[in-house]
């Protein structure tokens, strides 16, 4: 009734009760929340019909341009940073105590319903010079704050669906600008790469976490960056490589042969390595179903039905078998094939799956009963990597011999056309354009081809561009774009001309194994050899990354040591090449050819030739006095078989172990404590340690991941705003403890010892940068720069905001 009173601009609900009361035989009102809804559809339709409802009638284009404006209002008029004044960015929403009487009160229903069904009204009105300018108020000044409703009431993914209408009505109408649809279009991948990840559930983390790392270039941060102070800032070419980073990562766990998605766009599921299939959730990764059970063997190709009420696989096993969708039981199978099965597909009308064997057949068979209905034929090829059914039903497509591209009528498994010849090795991937006139594919010849159905020429000229065979493709819903897989990175061509539209979107160094396009466009979903699913904003543009450090440069260093300005180290290789390296990006410059040095091995004896390390009757690292033997300091907690690396440092009060765990311990003589607790970041041996003439900072490599740590060991790098500390004794020693146990989870989230939620990183990120303390991050896969910064966390994390 409040709501009702407000979106109509009536001063008093009673009047909307008193107008509702008459009309109790075709409306329902609940007696708690005072919610109105129809008793039975024939009353809307009545309405909404001008002839039937004559005077009454409700014109809904009119009246949605009105609501729609109301909504805006009342967002515009009420919300605002921190709604629910949450305390601390430290604790996830489900355990801030009575976060839901909060909700209650800091949240109107009218602001509930206004910020959940905007949308809704939008997409059923005409495009206005009003309406724009509203939703254009909306995205640029108060997305964060929508966000933090919906975040907060757990309808973020009703937030996803509201900005893919908005971008639908700004396309459909005429006088909608270029920036406000790319500015709808960033908003909704910004609420989508939230929605999708482990920051979801905590609200402070749409700023702490979220702004900080999505595109740079993007509208979102440029408007609402500026906003802020006190974020974490990372810069350095693997922040600049984030520019063209995923939307979403999730890891299933398993070696991902295969991936489908849902015609909804609600679920993708997975085939794998284990034998087993599983079924997330398309918005946030979360397992629908599964892992589904049955295939005694690699599951090599998944696929849902149109109407996705079922999910076909297939499996080298020989065996396809059809499972419920939604709850991953056994539908009907095993079918058992002639061979091990290579790919599935079901035919339009969800009645008919196709499938390829290695042995180079292809079969039809009853999606309900199992029964043989056609097959097997032969399709003219060792092995059938790919097999479709055309969005008719009516053909089929394969590879065939002679790396051509075969069509076969799906009622008699007869030759349709003569085959589709041009590509000058194996065709690996191929798929029709959902309009049903072209079919793309793809080959280890590295290129893409489209083929007009019609008469089985070219559509278009070669896509060229990829470096390796193309082993996956998918298209556009709308026809326009194809998407390309070839060994770490996708594509986004136009599917007219073969020019590229998006790309090339890189991921680490595995290969990808399957591709798929979500049904409204807005996303490409991959599938990875090291068990990850990537998911893409395909926008316009492409992103060159930039360039990689010389892998040379991190290959068979032996040695490094510190310049005595504290600003530079050199690394010295297996011949000898000496490097010079600038702590404060990362550059490094190569000294003359005939500049030599000879790696010498670590020492163990201190820098005033004092004390000497070695090994104790219990096998653990000790230092003992040069001249009587006594044991000065030890023993360590460090097992001299642990130890990779070790030195003294230059003031001879610490001794520094590098460890083959990738750990580094500083640890005091005097005391025998460890200084800063163990600096973690390498993951594997510490092959090579160096101190600053300063004591400051500390340098270390691994030569396994051939990677550079740079440590700030005096103060971390990361500084927490602290509270007025003389109002508050105990304050400092609390946010001391916020680095104790610094972590980062499998998850992403940096958390402490005592489960704070400090952060949170993506995971390109997160497998770099390990520890406060490390202020600079050398790889193969680029530079990491940490500058000495203040956070608002914490209890503080309200300050990062600056109201306008």
């Amino acid at each position: 009734m409040e709501t009702i009173a407000e979106l109509a601009e009536i001063d008093n609900p009673q009047r909307v009760a008193r107008a509702i009361h008459p009309l109790r035989s075709v409306l329902h009102q609940s007696e708690a929340p005072g919610v109105v809804s129809t008793l039975h559809a024939s009353f809307p339709e009545f309405m909404l019909s001008s002839e039937r409802s004559g005077i009454y009638f409700y014109d809904i284009v009119e009246h949605s341009h009105i609501l729609a404006r109301r909504c805006f209002m009342v967002m515009k008029e009420e919300l605002r940073f921190n709604i629910c004044d949450l305390f601390s960015s430290f604790v996830p929403d489900k355990e801030v105590e009575c976060l839901q009487d909060k909700i209650k009160a800091k949240i109107s229903p009218t602001l509930g319903y206004a910020c959940r069904f905007w949308a809704n009204h939008l997409a059923l009105a005409m495009q206005s010079n009003v309406l724009l300018a509203l939703l254009d108020e909306l995205l640029r000044n108060r997305l964060l704050f929508w966000m933090e409703v919906l975040c907060l009431r757990r309808e973020i993914p009703a937030g996803i669906d509201g900005l893919l209408m908005a971008q639908k009505w700004l396309t459909n109408g005429r006088i909608s600008t270029p920036e406000l649809l790319l500015l709808a279009d960033e908003a909704r991948a910004f609420v989508t790469g939230f929605a999708a990840n482990p920051i979801s559930c905590s609200t402070p983390h749409i700023y702490i976490s979220s702004l900080g790392f999505c595109s740079h270039s993007s509208l979102i941060y440029r408007h609402y960056r500026k906003r802020t102070h006190g974020l974490l800032q990372l810069r350095g070419t693997l922040m600049e490589r984030r520019e063209s980073a995923p939307l979403i990562s999730w890891t299933v766990g398993e070696v991902i042969y295969s991936l489908t998605l849902s015609r909804d766009g609600t679920r993708v599921a997975v085939g794998c390595i284990d034998h087993t299939i599983r079924i997330l959730s398309a918005y946030d990764g979360a397992i629908h179903a599964g892992p589904l059970v049955g295939h005694a063997n690699t599951v090599f190709s998944v696929a849902f039905s149109p109407n996705g009420e079922l999910l076909a696989s297939g499996s080298t096993d020989c065996t396809i078998r059809v499972w419920n969708a939604f709850d991953g039981t056994l539908f009907s199978g095993p079918f058992n094939g002639s061979s091990a099965v290579i790919s599935v597909s079901f035919s339009p009308d969800n009645t008919r799956i196709v499938s390829g064997f290695k042995d180079g057949t292809i079969s039809i068979w009853n999606a309900h009963s199992g029964a043989l209905l056609l097959g097997p034929w032969n399709a003219r090829d060792i092995l059938v990597r790919s097999v479709v059914f055309s969005p008719n039903g009516m053909l089929i497509a394969s590879p065939s011999v002679g790396h051509a591209v075969q069509i076969w009528n799906s009622n008699d498994g007869t030759p349709a056309a003569s085959p589709l010849q041009g590509h000058t090795r194996q065709v690996e991937c191929l798929a029709f354009t959902p309009d049903g006139t072209r079919i793309v594919t793809g080959s280890v010849d590295k290129t893409i081809r489209v083929w007009k159905i019609s008469d089985r020429s070219l559509a278009a000229s070669l896509f060229e561009g990829h470096k390796e065979p193309v082993i996956a493709v998918a298209v556009s819903p709308d026809s326009t774009r194809v998407a390309s897989a070839s060994g770490n990175n996708v594509r986004i061509w136009n599917i007219i001309d073969g020019t590229l539209a998006a790309g090339p979107f890189f991921s680490s160094d595995v290969s990808y194994n399957s591709l798929a396009y979500s049904p409204d466009g807005t996303r490409v979903f991959s599938g990875y050899s090291d068990g990850t699913i990537l998911v893409w904003n395909p926008r316009d543009g492409m992103f060159p990354p930039p360039p990689l450090p010389p892998q040379n440069a991190l290959i068979g260093i032996k040695s490094v040591t510190f310049c005595p300005d504290n600003a530079h180290f050199m690394s010295s290789g297996s011949l000898g090449t000496l490097l010079m390296w600038n702590i404060a990006d990362g550059s490094f410059a190569t000294s003359p050819n005939e500049v030599k040095i000879i790696p010498s091995p670590f020492s163990t004896l201190s820098h005033d030739g004092s004390f000497v390390a070695g090994t104790s009757k219990g096998g653990s690292l000790q230092v003992v006095d040069t001249v009587n033997g006594s044991l000065v300091a030890g023993p360590f907690e460090v097992e001299s078989d642990s130890l990779s690396t070790f030195q003294f440092s230059r003031n001879n009060q610490a001794a520094i172990i590098g460890c083959h765990d990738g750990t580094i311990k500083i640890c005091e003589l005097q005391s025998g404590n460890t200084a800063v607790g163990s600096l973690k970041g390498h993951h594997k041996r510490v092959s090579a340690l160096a101190e600053s003439p300063d004591c400051s900072t500390l340098v270390s490599f691994s030569d396994y991941e051939m990677a550079f740590r740079v440590w700030d060991v005096a103060t971390p790098a990361l500084d927490f705003q602290l509270p007025n500390t003389s109002v508050d004794p105990g304050a400092k020693q609390r946010y001391t403890a916020i680095y104790e146990g610094w972590s980062i989870q499998e998850d992403g989230w940096v958390i402490n010892s005592r489960h704070d939620l400090l952060f949170w990183l993506p995971p390109d990120i997160a497998s770099a940068w390990c520890s406060p303390y490390a202020s600079l991050v050398i790889t193969r896969s680029g530079i990491l720069k940490v500058p000495k910064q203040k956070l608002f966390i914490g209890d503080q994390w309200t300050s990062c905001y600056v109201s306008d």
